[in-house]
C-alpha cells in the first residue's frame, strides 16, 4: 500500500526529488558546460593525463547514473497518474451506478464516504512521506554545498597558479586529482541520496 502511495508523491513533487541530485546548483547552458569541461579536459592533459581515464569514468557513471534515475522517475509518474484516475474513476462508477438504478442514494452516499475517507487517508500518508523525503533533499544540498565550497578552492588554486609567470605543475597536479576526488564523493552522495528515497518510498 505505501508503495502505492508514493507514486501519488512522486507526481506532486517529482520536479523537486528529479533536481535533488542538483540542488542549489547554478543552471548552465550546453555551452558552459561544455567549455568547462574542455577546460578540464586540456588542463589534465597538460599537468595530470594520468586522470583523463579516471575523469572519463566518472563522468560515465554520473551520466549513466542520472538517466537512469530520469527513467524511473517517469515510471512513478505513470504508475501515479493511473492511481489518480482510478480514484476519478471509481467515483464516476458509483453516480454511473446509482443513476442507472444500481444502487440506492443512500447506497451511493455511503460509497462516495467511504472512497473520500480513503483518499483523505492517502493524502495524510502522502504528507508523512512527502517530510519524510523533504528532509533528504535538505540533507543533500548541504552536502552538495560542501563540496561545492571545496571544488570552488581548488579551482582557486589552479588559476592563482596559471596566473603566475611560472606555475607549479605539482600544485596543479594535485589541485586536479582533488577535482576528481570530489567527483566521485559527488557521485557516491547520489547513490547514497537515491538510496534514501528509494527506501521511504518502499523500493
Amino acid at each position: 500500500m505505501k508503495k502505492l502511495l508514493v507514486m501519488m508523491l512522486v507526481g506532486m513533487m517529482s520536479l523537486s526529488i528529479g533536481m535533488v541530485s542538483n540542488a542549489e546548483e547554478p543552471e548552465l547552458t550546453a555551452t558552459v558546460v561544455e567549455t568547462y569541461q574542455n577546460t578540464r579536459e586540456t588542463l589534465l592533459e597538460k599537468y595530470y593525463p594520468e586522470g583523463l581515464e579516471t575523469l572519463v569514468a566518472l563522468e560515465a557513471e554520473h551520466e549513466t547514473f542520472h538517466s537512469q534515475r530520469a527513467a524511473l522517475r517517469e515510471e512513478r509518474v505513470a504508475v501515479y497518474k493511473a492511481e489518480f484516475e482510478a480514484f476519478r474513476e471509481m467515483k464516476l462508477s458509483i453516480q454511473s451506478d446509482y443513476e442507472a438504478g444500481h444502487i440506492s442514494k443512500e447506497e451511493a452516499r455511503t460509497e462516495g464516504l467511504l472512497l473520500k475517507e480513503d483518499f483523505e487517508l492517502k493524502k495524510e500518508e502522502l504528507s508523512t512521506l512527502r517530510a519524510e523525503i523533504d528532509v533528504i533533499i535538505e540533507e543533500k544540498i548541504i552536502a552538495n554545498n560542501a563540496l561545492k565550497a571545496q571544488r570552488d578552492e581548488y579551482r582557486q588554486i589552479i588559476r592563482e597558479e596559471l596566473q603566475k609567470d611560472t606555475s607549479d605543475e605539482i600544485i596543479i597536479a594535485d589541485a586536479l586529482q582533488e577535482g576528481l576526488d570530489l567527483l566521485a564523493e559527488h557521485i557516491e552522495l547520489d547513490y547514497y541520496y537515491a538510496g534514501l528515497v528509494d527506501a521511504v518510498i518502499g523500493e
